[in-house]
């Protein structure tokens, strides 16, 4: 399951004061196994520099799918096919995208449309499908002072969490290690592992509910309370395992439907921004509309009652 949201917030370059989004069009872009070549212009974009570029894999039932932190949508870090299915066997995606359009107005009752001698463009597009106008981060700031985030933040990535990661058998943290290292038949190392193991631990204590990820609000006290620490070891204490989580009442990161003792198994969170200019230009010949985009995936492992695969 995804879902996309968008918060408005109008860049330092546009210099207006209140800038209202009209419409969105949203398409997404679904390539399949599609093997055509993408554009020139496309393909210089992916030849910049790759250090600041994030990735995570949505990888716990017979589906896998990529996701990097700049928007850059179901294309594997090793320019593979971004989603398959059944996993690690057949490509479904070779890579997707949302695009977007809107118009820009100087008031609030849409009836003065935007334009002035620096830029004279009152209908917008941005997005991406093979090539993309966005870049990592959220946006700080509204108005005419809106600024993104720096994209060599630690904190600006694609956050993955899990919520069993703590009491992962051996077989299911080495088939989240082969998804992670896109090795098909080859068994990852114990660095590897640990590595995955790792990243769930930071994911899941730094998760950014101040930037706006979902959390379960069991209390219902409308704010985040971080549970306890997991403890699987009773001599190191009271036992506090992935059941404690609904048996104890306790808000969780991640997301849940009405029901809240049925909460995803695995959650893939991310922030992206289309203020940068070049970026936006380069994609669709647009200047930005002055988006933040918020992406949520997630999914059930298998032998879950609400599982799609």
């Amino acid at each position: 399951m995804i879902v996309i949201s968008f918060l408005h917030s109008a860049a330092e370059m546009l210099r207006v004061i209140d800038i209202v989004l009209l419409t969105i069009l949203l398409s997404i872009i679904a390539q399949g196994q599609l093997r055509t070549k993408p554009d020139v212009r496309a393909a210089e974009r992916e030849m910049k520099s790759t250090a600041t570029l994030r990735y995570a894999v949505l990888s716990i039932n017979n589906l896998t799918s990529w996701m990097r932190s700049d928007g850059h949508s179901n294309h594997s870090p090793g320019g593979d096919d971004g989603l398959t299915f059944p996993a690690k066997t057949g490509s479904a995606i070779y890579q997707d995208g949302i695009v977007w359009g809107g118009k820009m107005f100087r008031d609030s009752a849409c009836s003065v449309p935007y334009s002035s001698s620096q830029y004279n463009q009152n209908v917008r597009v941005g997005g991406g499908t093979y090539g993309i106008g966005t870049r990592a981060g959220a946006v700080i700031g509204f108005g005419a002072g809106a600024t993104p985030e720096n994209i060599d933040a630690p904190d600006v990535r694609v956050y993955r969490i899990r919520r069993d990661y703590a009491s992962l058998s051996s077989s299911d943290l080495a088939y989240d290690a082969q998804a992670v290292n896109e090795l098909r038949s080859e068994f990852p190392t114990e660095t590897m592992m640990a590595q995955v193991t790792a990243q769930y631990t930071k994911d899941w204590l730094e998760w950014p509910v101040h930037k706006g990820a979902p959390f379960i609000d069991r209390n219902r006290d409308g704010v985040f309370d971080p549970p306890p620490a997991f403890n699987t070891d009773p001599n190191a204490g009271p036992l506090f395992t992935v059941d404690s989580l609904i048996a104890g009442n306790y808000d969780e990161p991640g997301i849940a439907g009405a029901d809240l003792s049925l909460p995803a198994d695995q959650v893939l969170w991310t922030v992206y921004n289309d203020l940068d200019v070049y970026e936006s230009i380069s994609f669709a010949g647009s200047l930005p509309l002055g988006l933040e985009v918020q992406k949520t995936v997630w999914a059930y492992k298998e032998g879950s009652s609400n599982r799609d695969f």
